[in-house]
Parts: C-alpha cells; structure tokens; sequence
C-alpha cells in the first residue's frame, strides 16, 4: 500500500492498520533505496504512531530520517519531510566527534605519553584542570583508561603537538 492509502485509514480512524500500511510502504521503499520515498514515509510514520502513542516507533522513525539528512547533505533540511528533525552537535557536525577541542588537546597529549602534571604545564593550566579533562574524556568516550584515550586519539588522528 501506498502512503496515501495508509493515511486514509487513518482518516478512518484505523490508526493500527494504518502503521502497518505505512511500515510496510517503508520497508519497500527500503529494498528500492527509494530514500526520498522512505523519507516521507518515515515522516508520516513517526506522525501516527505519535497519534498511536506508540513513542519509540516514532524516535525510530525520526532517527532513519535524521540518518538519510546526513547521507545526502544539510542541502536535504531544505524538504518538507526533514524538517522538525534535530541538527547535530555542533562539535560532531565539525567532525570533531565527542569530545570538546581542549579536551581534544588534552587527549592528543596522553597519546604522548605525558603525565597529568606535564599535560598541565604544557598547556599552562592546572594539574586539577587536566584530571577534569581527562574524567570527562573517559566518560564521553566510555573507556576506562588513559591507554583507550590515546587508541581513540590515534584513530581520530590526533597528534601531540611537537616543540
């Protein structure tokens, strides 16, 4: 069925059946890699199982529209069914993933090998400053120690600066 049949059941207050239609539309939509299809199909998904109470199908929805914006560009913000949808983080729009630029300084430094007090003088703060950072680097990251800050640090080619 198409998304126009699904929203006719839905004018007839056949809600259930209308999620149906329009989840089946999407997966067919999916096997075409029709993305503007699903796209819009994804927008009224998530609208009805809103209606429907049905919140995750919604997120779940909205999070595949927010995926097909990256695919094809912030040029795509600009079509009916991507609007409403969040933008994302400033610093993971730079490419700069989750962590903020000094603390990506700071982790460029463990790769190093530097000590908390070394990073701390290099970067002329105090050596509380640096274990913040290097607390909150763990978190974000979600790894336990400074030897997985610097694997991540070498993936995201972050280098200790040199003197």
């Amino acid at each position: 069925m198409e998304p126009f049949g699904a929203l006719v059941l839905a004018g007839q207050h056949a809600l259930g059946d209308a999620l149906e239609a329009l989840s089946a539309s999407a997966a067919q939509a999916r096997s075409q890699h029709a993305l503007l299809e699903l796209s819009q199909t994804l927008m009224l998904l998530a609208s009805l199982a809103r209606q429907h109470g049905d919140d995750p199908a919604a997120r779940e929805a909205d999070a595949e529209r927010l995926s097909i914006v990256e695919q094809i560009g912030p040029e795509a913000r600009v079509m009916a069914w991507a609007r409403g949808l969040p933008h994302p983080h400033p610093q993971q729009a730079a490419g700069q993933g989750p962590l903020s630029p000094r603390e990506r300084e700071v982790a460029a430094l463990i790769v190093g090998g530097l000590s908390n007090g070394q990073i701390a003088d290099s970067l002329v703060i105090s050596e509380r400053t640096v274990e913040n950072h290097v607390s909150n680097i763990l978190a974000r990251l979600g790894v336990a120690t400074r030897a997985q800050i610097a694997a991540w640090a070498v993936q995201h080619d972050l280098a200790a600066p040199t003197k």
